[in-house]
Formats: C-alpha cells, sequence, structure tokens
C-alpha cells in the first residue's frame, strides 16, 4: 500500500510530466505557426529566399528579393488582445482589455528598439510586426493621455503593423 510520501511524489512527477509536455507542444506549435507564415509569405512573393530565426531573434522572418529586404517580428497574440505602442520604443501587449487598469502590469516586446533602429546599408528595409493570428487593435500613444487606433494601412516609423488575416491585403 502506498503512503503518503509516495503518493505525493507520484504527483510531482505527474505535474512535471504535463509541464514538460506543454512545453515541448508549445514549442512545436511555434515552429508549426512559422513555417505556416513563411508558407503564406512564400506565396506572395515566390521568388524570394525567406530565412526563418527563432523566437527570441531581434526578427523571425527575413524575406529577400533582390535589392530589398522585409524583416518581420512575429508576436504571438490573441484576437482579443492589444497591442499598444506606448512611445517609439516600447510596445506592449494588453492580454484583458476589459480588466486594464492603471495598476495593471505590461507585458511588454523584447527588443522593439533595436527592431525599429535596425538598418543595412545593403539592401531597402521594409519592417513588419505580424501579429499572429490575430489581434483586436494596435493603439499608439500620441502623449501621456492621447491615443489613436492604427488602422492596418497606416505605418508607424516606417513599420507596418498587421494582423495575420490582413497579410495578403496590404503586401
Amino acid at each position: 500500500m502506498l503512503d503518503f510520501w509516495d503518493i505525493l511524489l507520484i504527483i510531482i512527477a505527474f505535474v512535471f510530466l504535463l509541464i514538460a509536455i506543454s512545453i515541448v507542444w508549445l514549442k512545436m506549435k511555434y515552429v508549426n505557426d512559422l513555417k505556416k507564415i513563411k508558407e503564406s509569405y512564400q506565396k506572395i512573393f515566390p521568388n524570394a529566399k525567406i530565412n526563418i530565426f527563432d523566437r527570441d531573434s531581434l526578427y523571425q522572418l527575413e524575406i529577400i528579393e533582390a535589392s530589398k529586404k522585409t524583416l518581420v517580428k512575429v508576436i504571438m497574440s490573441h484576437f482579443d488582445y492589444e497591442l499598444i505602442i506606448t512611445n517609439t520604443f516600447k510596445w506592449a501587449i494588453n492580454d484583458n482589455p476589459k480588466g486594464w487598469s492603471r495598476k495593471t502590469k505590461p507585458v511588454f516586446i523584447n527588443d522593439s528598439a533595436a527592431f525599429e533602429q535596425y538598418m543595412d546599408s545593403s539592401f531597402e528595409i521594409a519592417k513588419i510586426v505580424l501579429l499572429y493570428p490575430g489581434i483586436k487593435k494596435v493603439i499608439r500613444y500620441l502623449n501621456e493621455s492621447d491615443t489613436v487606433i492604427l488602422k492596418p494601412e497606416e505605418k508607424f516609423r516606417n513599420i507596418q503593423f498587421l494582423s495575420y488575416d490582413n497579410l495578403q491585403k496590404f503586401l
């Protein structure tokens, strides 16, 4: 018969197994999502060379055609989320727009400043932030209190912010 400590050990092992399975599943899903995005771009740019980079890179896709390089930063999102451009170099995801308050801690996007400042003198650079699979809206702060909703056809500092469902309309 199993005593308390044996049962506790089995439960802890089971929890760790579930965590490991979920981490592996999320990584596989991310890789599959990037491949799907790459295939979409390949249809739009059939002659382009498309490179995939990992999640921690400055950008996740690089599309090279002749003298133009398009950099795509993929931000995993949800259709209920909002992307907030607080200033030129800080972007955040609001994952709970209905429950937002001034005390809500933002989820900042890593490397947004470096992505905005990236240059390559040997190519004409186009930059896209792809919100995958979608987003409710992109909000840009004009000052401390005024905001505007960024439309898909608008760019901010030469960066196009698109949800995946708007991708083909604006390329």
